[in-house]
Formats: C-alpha cells, structure tokens, sequence
C-alpha cells in the first residue's frame, strides 16, 4: 500500500498546473482519510517543495498540518503553519482551518488555554458562514481542550453540540471522531456503559469510511472498558488489532499505550510473564517520556509482585515515583501499588497509612475508591481488626453501589456486574471466617442480582427452611471463590455450610467433565463428572438427601455445567435418574413466590423460521417440531402457531405474548458473552430484521408459566455471580416463570424428541419442572441415550 501511494505521488509531482494541484490534494485527503497518516505527509512535504499558486500552497499546508497534528507532531505542524495567517483573498475556509489548526497546536505545546482564542475564533468564521462541518470540527477540539483543562460541563456540552453538527452536515468521518471523543470522555468520568456505547459506534463509522487508523484507535480504547468490566478476553481481541495497526503505521504514541494495556490484560489474566514482557517492551520504546514510563514501570512492579519478587516490584515503583514526581503527575496509583507490595510484604501498618492517604483526598473516583476500600479491608483483616475490616469492605461496595446506580439500562448493569466481583469476594471471605454466615450468604444475594440495587437481604435460618420445606426440595447455593468455595445446603430442617476449597479445582473438574461427558461416543462415564459428584453432593450431603428434587444457585463454572450429568456411584449412573435440578436466579426470588393460581393451557409456537441468509441455514426438523408440539397441545388448550415466512419478530411482538401460559421457540440462536443482551433468536426476514434479541424480549412483559427455547446455546454464555446472562435470563427478567434453554449447540432431531416430550408431558398436567425432567430421562433411556443429546437442556427459574 505505501509503495503504491509513493508511485502516485511521484507521478502527480512531475505535472504541472493547476489541475495536478487539485489531483495531489485529492489523493493526499483520500489517504488521510484511510488513516495513512504517515505516508500521506511525506507525500505532502514532498509536494510543498514544488511551485505552487499561494492558494495551492495554502491548501496543501492546512492538509499537513492536520495530518501532523493527528500525528501529534504539533511543533512540526506550527513550522508549517506559520506565525501569520493566510491573506483575506485566500477565503474563509483557509482561513477558518489555520485559526483552528494553530490554536490545537499551540493548546499541545504551551497548555490549553493557549489555544482557545484561536479556536473560538474559528468557530466564530463558521458559524457566520453557516457551515455546520466546520463548527463541528471547532467544537470537537475546543471541547478537547475543556476537557484537558477539567471544564467537564463545558467539554460535554462542545462534544454534543459538535455532534449534531456533524450529523448535520453529513460528515461521516467527522461523526466517527466525535463518537470517540464522547466515548472517551464518558470513560474517564467512570461511566463505562456509555463509554462502550459511543466507541462501539465510532468504530461502525470508521468501517464505513475506510480509517483503520482511527478504527485502530477506536478499538483500543473499547478494549480499555471491556476490561473495567473484566472483559480480558474481549479486550486482548480488540488490543491485539489496534497495537497491529499502530506498529504497521508507525504510531509510536498509540502503540505504547495498547502495549501497556496488552500487558494489564495479560496480568488480569494471570498470565504475568507475558504481562511483563508486553511492559519491557513498552518501557523500552517510551524513552525519556517520564508519564508514559512511570505508567509502565507501576504495571511492571504489580507483575513481578505476583510471582513474589518483592524487591523487583519494589525498585520498579520507586522508579515510578520519581518520574511521575519530577513531571508533577498524579500519584494516586503509585501509592495504591506501593500499598499493595507493603501488603504483600507483611507491612501491614505501611499499607494502612497509605490507603488512609488515599482516602483523606476527595477527589478518588468510586470505582478507584472501591478499590481502595476493598484493600484497606483485606489490610484489616490482616491486622485482626475484624469489625473495621467490614466497614471497608461494605464502604467498597458502596462505592461500586454509586457508580452502578448511574447506569441506566439492564445492558450497562450486567456488564457492570463484572466490576464488582473482586470486593463481593473478599467481603464473603471476610464474614465467612467471623463465622458469619447467614450474612456470608446475603452477600452472594446482593452479588447475583446484576440489575437491581438495594439493602443487604436478610437470610433467616427459619425463612430458609420454610423454603425448602414449601419448595419440597434440598436447596444448594454454590459460590466458587479464588481460595475457599463455598456451598449452602438449606434443607428443611437446617442450613448447613461447607467449603470446598479454591475455585479452580472445580474448574477444571466442569473442563475435562465437559470434555468427556459430551462426546456423541462414549466407552465409559467421565471420571470428572463422578469426581464432580463427590466434591458438590456426596462431601456436602446426607445419603438421604441425594435423591429427589434440587434447586441449585450457582456462579462461576458451575453456571455452564449439568450437574444432572454428574456421574453417582457406586454402581456408576447420571444423576439424572434420582435427581431433578432447577436453576435459580437468586435465593431471593425463591422467598418471594406466591401461590401458583390454577392455569389454562394457551400455547404460541414460533418456529421453523425461513433462512434470512447462509449463516443461519433452514433446519430440517424444525418443521417437524412445530407439528408435535402442536399436536401435544391441542388436545387440552389453545394453540397460536406462527411459522415459515410468518415467525418473525413483529408476529411476536403482537401476539400479544404475554397472554399466554407456555411460549416455544424453535430455531437458530445467536449467544453474545461480551453483548448478553444482543443475543437472539433467529426468525423470518421482516421489516424489524430477524433477530428478536434479549435486549428486546426484556421490554415484552410475560406471564408464561414456561417459555422453551429450542435452539442452541439458548441459556446464555455470560456467566455473572446471578449465573447466565442471555436470552434465558431475559424471559425470567420479563416476567416467565420458567425457561428450559439449552447450554450448548444441540442436535436438530433431537430437540424435536425433547421438545415433543416436554408438551406432552405438560399438556397431562404436569409441572415444567416434572416434565422435562421425565423428557430426558426418557431420551437417555431411548434412542438419544448420549449425554450430548439430553445434557445440554436444563430448567431456570
């Protein structure tokens, strides 16, 4: 590509005249617009050695400069400019673009407030010539510049303002910049939901212009709330995009910080000696920039703590320290590292006072008060000040509660779930060893309702056991933790605690239980899955209490697992054909059930979908589905059928769904773990597409007794404390009583046999729960006798 560009500028150079003017500063805004930063200005440089008309030369300056400052080359862009402006006969545009240009500059140089005269200046000349692109360009920097200067009211409002603007004039490429502009400034005021929103549509504008450069900048940016949200995986994905661009095009600025942010999505991780070796890296490209360095070495001493190098860690943020001193930056993270290697150390005293300092200032942020708090709290612990160890930890929470509660929608709650798991932990493992149980538990409540705000719930023993007693089922409340899982079993006779040790063994069991139980050819059962049993059920539970019903909470990798397809023993058998489990949401919502009221039986089917392209194929028996379930029904209900060409998302949406008692669906689905409420079901092509996402079905209120999503993957892949977050747990959100959903891709056939079972027990009168536990446990005796066929289902509520 860059050769190609120097071969045209060559030949554009050797023609004289206006016209090649005109060609060269088209094809040298083209490239800018590509995002070829720094071939288009040697290209630019190289032409302005040429003769040209003062107008010619006056355009081709204005395009360096811009280009120089996109570069950040701001003292390179003020020598082009010059000190004095172009003549009045040069027009508005020239001058209009110097006035801005120079005062960005000259705000990168000598401070912001250098800069805004010229740049309301230029925002004035448009504003007389009613030129919306300009004023839009103008208000960007300016709001820019507010920013920097902490006039956050005035940088919103410029932002905003330029965005409308923008939208106005129809300049797509302006749009993307501004998007990213507010995605960046949402993110630095911790408003992370927000933040996603703007960038991701940044990033839809780029790809509509062409500009990998600012896609790149974009994406890196993303990457940074994906992993506020602990994304780590999202974020290495869009990381490894921008710093592959940035080294490509020579951005040393961006390079280094998707380097540094490599590094810190390694070390969240646990991969710390890749994190270390993304941080050498970028300590060695930063040079003698004492911000960028000081940023490096603090990321580098927390890396090298993890693996016990004290002193390294040590020496790494003294170094730090120096450099952010002598350049005057800010300091709060330096002292939270160093408060965190005198943790580690035992110094426990030296730790305290420095969060103390943290939390003397009022300018902390909450969620960099949430950390704060959550290890001033473990320091306590440590100290064996149990109470004041406490009080930090629910001050922690706090802090995260604030923050939440400026989010608006259930997407931006749920990733926000994230956030607070690490303090959740630590304030569980904290009660859990002052013997405080029952809150332990109402500490994993607050945990798993990623939507709702409120009070730590009270877990009385006696409310427990009423429960389970009116359940008629041994409830187990599972919360695998880094070092001491736990699990509540709440009979109805007692509530009894066990701990089950760190979370990863477990982990590993659900990995290679996984790995043997679902393949479709089996010489034997899976000796994880047996293992599983012994670790969640035989080491926690009575023989008596092993068979018969179980509602289980669960967070972790145990969210994605059966435990149905446990293996019990000693004559090796699933679990399945003495147990019944159901998935709960939250112990909450078990207390807050009402007396079921004698129902009818109306039934809408949505299925067999025609293909709405090659990615999501027809499937062979959805058709056949569709007929069985209808045929269980009709007999003793009402039945709305809308298939083929007519399932689609409007004959849903006015169905009127929440008339109903049971709601099928059989068809493609589409499971997001970075976006859970832009999973979807696949329908017909109609005038409102064919995805019927969760984020959608949330706003449809319910009350079906049982919405069955015949389709794969159909329970969610985002695993929060609640458990899934997807198109299940949006059913339940809206208002369903149960949703049987499906955890991995499941067999075409099969989930017609599935399907046709379930209603027909429902249609004899039997509970979700009954019935489809009896469906599979007649598949595993039939033909579909292989976990991989019936194991994927399971029953939420």
């Amino acid at each position: 590509m860059r050769r190609a560009v120097l071969f045209v500028s060559l030949l554009l150079l050797s023609a004289c005249g206006r016209n090649s003017c005109e060609a060269l500063y088209r094809q040298a805004s083209r490239d800018y617009a590509a995002g070829e930063l720094a071939s288009v200005s040697a290209f630019l440089q190289a032409g302005l050695k040429k003769q040209w008309t003062p107008a010619c030369e006056w355009r081709l300056r204005l395009l360096l400069a811009d280009v120089l400052g996109a570069l950040r080359r701001m003292e390179q862009a003020l020598d082009v400019l010059g000190d004095r402006p172009p003549d009045e006969s040069m027009g508005k545009e020239a001058a209009f673009r110097y006035r801005m240009l120079r005062g960005y500059s000259l705000a990168f140089i000598r401070g912001p407030e250098a800069g805004f005269a010229l740049l309301e200046e230029a925002a004035g000349i448009a504003r007389a010539e009613g030129n919306s692109g300009w004023e839009a360009d103008a208000l960007r920097r300016l709001g820019n510049l507010n920013f920097l200067t902490q006039r956050t009211e005035e940088a919103g409002k410029d932002f905003h303002t330029a965005l409308a603007k923008a939208i106005a004039a129809g300049d797509e490429r302006l749009q993307s910049e501004i998007y990213g502009s507010l995605g960046f400034f949402y993110f630095q005021h911790d408003r992370m939901a927000e933040a996603a929103r703007y960038f991701e549509r940044s990033i839809e504008m780029t790809r509509k212009t062409g500009n990998v450069f600012y896609e790149a900048k974009t994406r890196g940016n993303l990457a940074l709330v994906y992993l506020t949200f602990g994304e780590p995986l999202a974020a290495l994905k869009e990381l490894q995009f921008a710093e592959r661009v940035a080294r490509e095009k020579g951005q040393t600025d961006d390079r280094l910080r998707w380097l540094l942010n490599l590094g810190n999505v390694q070390y969240n991780l646990r991969q710390y000696g890749t994190a270390e070796s993304y941080y050498k890296q970028g300590l060695e490209m930063a040079g003698n920039n004492p911000d960028v360095a000081a940023s490096f070495l603090t990321d580098l001493s927390l890396a090298v703590l993890r693996r016990k190098d004290y002193d390294a860690a040590e020496a790494y943020i003294a170094r730090a320290r120096a450099m952010r001193e002598k350049a005057g930056g800010d300091l709060r993270f330096t002292i939270l590292t160093e408060a965190e290697i005198a943790h580690a150390r035992g110094d426990v005293e030296k730790a305290r006072r420095k969060l103390a300092s943290l939390l003397e200032r009022n300018t902390l942020p909450p969620l960099l008060r949430m950390q704060v708090e959550s290890e001033l709290g473990s320091v306590f612990e440590d100290m064996r000040d149990a109470a004041r160890a406490e009080q930090h930890y629910r001050n922690a929470l706090e802090s995260g509660a604030r923050a939440k509660a400026t989010l608006a929608s259930p997407s931006e709650k749920v990733r926000f779930a994230g956030v607070l798991e690490s303090a959740y932990h630590r304030y569980v493992r904290c009660l859990y060893r002052e013997g405080k149980l029952d809150r332990a538990l109402a500490a994993t409540e607050m945990s798993r309702d990623v939507e709702r705000e409120g009070p730590e719930p009270t877990m009385r023993a006696r409310t427990l056991q009423e429960a389970a007693r009116r359940e008629n089922a041994v409830i187990l409340s599972y919360w695998l933790d880094a070092e001491e899982s736990l699990v509540w079993v709440i009979t109805s006779s007692a509530v009894r605690v066990r701990s089950l040790g760190p979370r990863r063994e477990i982990e590993e069991l659900v990995e290679k239980a996984s790995e043997e139980t679902y393949g479709v050819r089996r010489s034997a059962y899976s000796a994880a899955a047996r293992r599983l049993f012994e670790v969640l059920v035989e080491n926690v539970l009575p023989p008596e209490n092993r068979k018969g019903r179980f509602l289980v909470t669960a967070n972790g990798a145990l969210a994605y697992w059966n435990m149905e397809a446990m293996v019990a023993g000693p004559a090796p058998h699933y679990w399945i054909r003495e147990a019944s489990v159901t998935y709960v949401r939250n112990l909450r919502s078990l207390l807050r059930r009402h007396a079921e009221r004698p129902r009818r039986i109306r039934a809408l089917i949505i299925g067999n979908p025609t293909s709405p392209n090659a990615e999501f194929p027809a499937l062979p028996h959805a058709g056949e589905e569709v007929a069985a379930v209808r045929k269980a029904i009709e007999g003793s209900g009402e039945v709305t059928v809308k298939e083929g060409q007519d399932a689609t998302v409007d004959a849903f949406r006015n169905a009127n769904p929440a008339g109903y008692d049971y709601v099928h669906f059989a068809s493609h689905a589409l499971s997001s773990s970075s976006e859970p409420l832009e999973s979807a079901l696949i329908l017909s092509p109609s005038g409102s597409g064919f995805k019927l996402t969760a984020g959608t079905i949330l706003r449809t209120p319910l009350h079906a007794r049982l919405v069955s999503l015949a389709s794969c993957r159909s329970a969610g892949e985002r695993v929060t404390s609640g458990g899934l977050v997807g198109l299940a747990w949006a059913f339940l959100e809206a208002g369903a009583q149960y949703v049987a959903a499906s955890l991995r891709d499941v067999d075409d056939a099969a989930s017609r046999e599935m399907s046709t079972r379930l209603y027909e027990g429902l249609s004899k009168g039997q509970s979700p729960e009954t019935a489809l536990h009896a469906a599979k446990v007649a598949m595993l005796e039939g033909r579909y006798g292989e976990p991989v066929y019936w194991a994927p289902w399971i029953l939420l509520r």
